[in-house]
């Protein structure tokens, strides 16, 4: 009986012992980390990419009306990148604009022209940057005047870190914002800008994002077309 009893009381020693390490990573893994250090490991990890596809969809508030756009985006480091922006959904209609930038110049295709015209001729850091691009919004991030981590959140597609942050220089329209970081790649797959009256005006929401695929150089070449939209899959 001695024995019996023993040995129930060691699994009941154990069990306490991985509850209380089970709940010690809990907490480290999701609140141990600050805010600041989620930013620095999300700029090394964008740092890292050689390449991405993302499909996003872009909504503005305007007084009592609602605007939509939708764009895909190839990037290839350093900095080459194709953004092409639809005012419907892919695949219903030849996109409204296409940006095209090749590591050196940048380029934008006008539908009233019906060809690219030259939009940046100087190559620098200010050359290749792109609100649609990921790496322009995780540097804004990183300069930004203060960053809070409000909690975790938990969908059906998977978890986040929420933060709020503060813009290095606020504006009336661009006061705060919500970002949400996927857990895993600290990408982030949703932002939220706000003004200074606290009202929503810009969300933006990656439907899809593939982190390092093989990306052939014509993508970044003028006068490349794409055979077929790739949007409608990941809505």
């Amino acid at each position: 009986m001695r024995i019996i009893v023993a040995r129930f009381g060691g699994a009941l020693l154990l069990l306490a012992f991985l509850f209380v390490l089970a709940g010690a990573y809990y907490y480290y893994t999701n609140y141990g980390l600050s805010a600041e250090k989620l930013v620095k490991r999300a700029l090394r990890n964008g740092e890292r990419l050689k390449s991405y596809y993302g499909a996003l969809e872009m909504t503005v508030q305007q007084r009592e009306r609602e605007q939509r756009y939708f764009a895909q985006v190839w990037f290839s480091a350093p900095s080459r990148y194709r953004v092409e922006v639809f005012a419907s959904y892919v695949g219903d209609g030849p996109p409204a604009q296409v940006f095209i930038c090749d590591g050196e110049k940048r380029w934008l295709y006008s539908p009233e022209v019906g060809d690219f015209y030259l939009i940046s001729p100087l190559a620098g850091p200010e050359a290749f940057t792109s609100p649609f691009l990921l790496g322009t919004f995780l540097e804004e991030m990183g300069r930004a005047r203060n960053v809070e981590l409000l909690g975790i959140e938990t969908t059906e597609k998977g978890n986040y870190y929420l933060l709020k942050v503060i813009p290095a220089k606020p504006s009336r329209e661009d006061a705060w914002g919500k970002v949400w970081l996927e857990k895993r790649s600290l990408m982030p797959v949703k932002y939220q800008f706000y003004d200074e009256q606290d009202r929503l005006y810009r969300t933006v929401t990656y439907k899809k994002i593939e982190l390092n695929p093989r990306l052939s150089t014509e993508l970044f070449r003028l006068g490349f077309t794409l055979k077929g939209p790739e949007f409608k899959n990941c809505t």
